[in-house]
């Protein structure tokens, strides 16, 4: 059911770093699933936008992954289950995909 389920992508609105209500939704799915699967790690991957402040949009890329990875944190998961990997520049360019947060099963 894990390896079906991630990656799980968690969407950002356009300039925010807050995790909406949807967000919230994905992000507990991929905690129930972890905890069921005491072994598994995860890594979380930010994507920036290409557009606008290169800078500014991989901070922002940043500090959505911290959300999503305090999120799982408030949800169970231990955080060294948790591997942060550094932003990176979405393909597209001002689309969703360009304003999210991957959850991604670590391969052993």
């Amino acid at each position: 059911a894990l390896a079906a389920a991630l990656p799980a992508k968690v969407l950002f609105a356009v300039g925010k770093d807050g995790l909406t209500d949807e967000a919230r939704k994905v992000v507990a799915d991929a905690a129930k699933l972890l905890a069921a699967e005491p072994g598994v790690k995860v890594t979380i991957s930010g994507f920036a936008d290409q557009s606008g402040n290169v800078t500014a949009n991989m901070e922002l890329s940043k500090r959505r992954a911290f959300a999503v990875r305090d999120a799982l944190k408030a949800a169970g998961i231990a955080e060294d289950r948790i591997e942060l990997k550094k932003p990176e520049t979405a393909v597209a360019g001002a689309s969703a995909d360009s304003r999210r947060v991957e959850i991604n099963a670590l391969k052993p």
